[in-house]
This record gives structure tokens, sequence and C-alpha cells, in this order.
């Protein structure tokens, strides 16, 4: 199985997304500042002030959060999985090597540990949720924004209509 988890696999060509997918690949949270940089140095910062609309330049950067925070969380995931691994290998190995009378105290630990993976996984699935809300209210935004362009048009078009 470890060689599974970690068969290398690398599909970038060129240095600045080679350099990006091998932090993401880290599996390390300390990679989170490298992550950040290269994130910015692949998709481009915000434009500048007057480069974009305010509300432009708002969903840009919401969308750059969410990005972010989806590679972050994949991050820390990805840690808090080896961790559960290297716990579970050395629970294992506890076992082979344990004395008579020990299943008891064993157990307790694999209790112990099978909580604390719960309470990672809901941490995990309650930061899944907060970025399909976010995703949603962003879609929502963009409908609005598409339904008032439409209605815009529409006014137009009845009003040149209507004044021949």
């Amino acid at each position: 199985m470890n060689q599974v988890f970690n068969t290398p696999f690398t599909s970038a060509v060129t240095s600045g997304p080679q350099q990006f997918e091998s932090v993401l690949h880290s599996r390390l949270s300390s990679q989170i500042p490298a992550l950040q940089a290269s994130f910015t140095s692949n998709y481009g910062a915000i434009p500048h002030v007057n480069a974009a609309s305010p509300q432009d330049r708002v969903m840009m950067d919401v969308d750059d959060a969410l990005g972010q925070e989806n590679l972050k969380t994949t991050l820390v995931a990805d840690q808090g999985a080896d961790v559960i691994l290297q716990t579970a290998d050395q629970m294992e190995n506890q076992v082979a090597v344990s004395t008579p009378g020990s299943n008891p105290f064993l157990t307790a630990q694999a209790q112990v540990a099978n909580l604390r993976c719960q309470a990672y996984m809901q941490k995990m699935l309650a930061a899944e949720l907060r970025q399909e809300a976010g995703r949603i209210a962003h879609d929502n935004v963009l409908v609005k924004r598409r339904t008032a362009a439409t209605g815009g048009i529409n006014s137009l078009i009845t009003g040149a209509l209507t004044a021949r």
C-alpha cells in the first residue's frame, strides 16, 4: 500500500508549473507559503486598481482565495492522512510484539486514534462545505450580473422598438 500512496507522478513540463506541482505534492503543511507564492507566479496577481472594475477585482480576489484555500486544505489533508497511516502502522507493529493481556490497552489506543481521525475528517468536511458555499455564492453573483445585463439589454431593445 505504501507504494500506491507514494507513487511519484508529474505532468508539468515548464519550470513554473513544475515548482507549483512539486509544492502541491509535498504533502507538507509547512509548504503553504511556497504554495501561495507559486500560485501567484503561475496564475498572476489581482490586476491593479484601474486595470479592472472594482466588482471584477473583488470576484478575482474571491476566486483566488477559494482556489488557494482548496490547495492549502489539500496539503493539510495529505499530511494528516500520512500521520494517520503512520499511527496505524505503529499500532500494527505494536500488536505484533505485545504481551498477552495488553489487548484492552491497545483497543483503547485504537479508539483514541479513531476519534482523532473522525474529528480530523469532520474538520475537513467543514472546510469543504465552506468552500462549496463560497462557490455557490460566487455563482449566484454571476447569475445576478447576467440577469441584470440581460434586463438592461431587453429594456434598451424595448425602448428602441417603442420609439419607432
